[in-house]
């Protein structure tokens, strides 16, 4: 086990690296020049000489892996410059919107293993019956409609028309309602039919059918025989499944104003602020990778079975 967690976290820095490589690469191969714009912000004219003094400043005529060294020693050092647009120090920034992105995340989070779990688990009680179709048709309807429009349907229904909750603005839990459901839906219908496929399989499996054939019930063979077998299965997914969370934040945090890391990055793009997403980029690979990682020693670890030595 110590021997896998230090591979996978060797595994886990070079991907990192790369991903570095590629978040800069990504912004610098962007078109314009981000000397004219921080020239313009400056002084509200661009002259040429204006454009220099920026470039000199900042670097921008060094060599490409010169400016990719000074940003990576940089960014592992905690600092990732300020923003263009703002001047606000991006490390600073993150700081004040991550408690907003990680509650958001926490509750889609919960939401998603509460939807997965009742579908599936409640299909595999039910195997064939009318209740099991009708959960397999929401499950199918949940994964099939984009989370933008999940979120624009709460909004109308309960938002608009109802007037149960409120549409932006979260100082309390019932503006957190929403987006928690509109980010939490998508990721609950995936892991509902994969309950509840992976709970059929397992049924197969001769240990389960011993069990039967020894008179215990539905449930007690789920409990003791096949929830053992699913854990690993279930971790995964969800790690999956959380992982792309992060992206999904993207869409509704701004959707219900919520000031966290992924309107942050919207606001970025929107204005060409190249340092802010750069950072929020590497910041999404850092969580992704750390997240997988961290995800493949749980998995190994609730299945001793494959547990590698």
């Amino acid at each position: 086990m110590p021997q896998f967690i230090l591979r996978r976290a060797g595994l886990a820095a070079v991907l990192l690296l790369f991903a570095s490589v590629l978040c800069f690469s990504l912004v610098i191969a962007a078109p314009g020049n981000v000397a004219v714009l921080i020239a313009e912000q400056r002084s509200g004219t661009v002259t040429k000489s204006d454009v220099e003094k920026v470039e000199k400043e900042l670097g921008l005529k060094d060599p490409m892996p010169v400016r990719y060294a000074r940003w990576l020693g940089q960014a592992a050092q905690g600092d990732l410059g300020p923003s263009l647009r703002t001047g606000e120090d991006i490390v600073t920034a993150f700081w004040k919107r991550l408690p907003n992105t990680g509650l958001l995340l926490l509750g889609a989070g919960i939401v998603s293993l509460v939807v997965g779990g009742v579908l599936g688990f409640a299909g595999a009680l039910l195997p064939g019956s009318t209740l099991d179709r009708l959960l397999r048709a929401a499950a199918m309807l949940g994964i099939s409609v984009p989370t933008f429009f999940t979120g624009a349907l709460l909004i109308l229904i309960f938002g608009v028309v109802l007037r149960w909750l409120p549409v932006y603005g979260y100082d309390d839990i019932k503006g957190w309602i929403m987006p928690w459901l509109t980010l939490g839906i998508f990721p609950g219908c995936v892991l509902s039919r994969l309950i509840r496929v992976s709970i059929e399989d397992l049924a197969t499996r001769p240990f389960v059918i011993t069990a039967r054939s020894k008179g215990f019930g539905q449930l007690h063979v789920i409990a003791k025989e096949i929830l053992p077998n699913l854990a690993p299965i279930l971790v995964t997914a969800f790690g999956t499944q959380f992982g792309i969370m992060i992206f999904g934040a993207i869409v509704v945090e701004p959707m219900f104003s919520i000031q966290g890391v992924g309107y942050y990055f919207i606001e970025a793009a929107k204005f060409r602020d190249f340092t802010v997403v750069q950072a929020c980029l590497l910041l999404f690979a850092a969580f992704f990778i750390v997240l997988n990682a961290t995800v493949d020693v749980c998995a190994i670890a609730v299945n001793p079975k494959t547990r590698r030595i």
